[in-house]
């Protein structure tokens, strides 16, 4: 986890704490939350730690369940973004020419498509 969440309402609990005792919490939170090393808290600041090691590990499985939907979301997303293989293209054959030019149309470009002359066709 890479941040130690502080509600407003932890001011109220922390009120009967010095600068010192304060100081000394919030940097056992930091710890805990980074490598899970549980203090060894002697003052004031000890009453408070169980309620705030609770709320550490509150928010860690939180932030893990966060993780794990966003990785079942991006591999989802992955697959849907993988292009189905396309089905073998079957190259169509072309119709084969005739053999004998008797049997071939005269394509000639002189051969007018409209009319009789080659003039009729512009």
């Amino acid at each position: 986890m890479t941040y130690v969440k502080i509600f407003i309402d932890f001011l109220d609990d922390a009120e009967n704490l010095n600068d010192a005792q304060l100081g000394r919490l919030v940097r056992a939170m930091l710890r805990y939350a980074n490598r899970a090393i549980e203090p060894n808290l002697r003052g004031r600041e000890a009453i408070l730690w169980p309620a705030m090691r609770k709320q550490i590990d509150r928010e860690f499985e939180n932030y893990e369940k966060i993780c794990e939907r966003n990785r079942k979301n991006r591999n989802a997303k992955k697959q849907e973004d993988i292009p189905a293989p396309l089905p073998a293209a079957v190259p169509a054959s072309p119709a084969p020419l005739p053999s004998s030019p008797a049997e071939r149309p005269n394509l000639s470009p002189l051969n007018a498509p409209l009319g009789s002359s080659p003039l009729d066709r512009w």
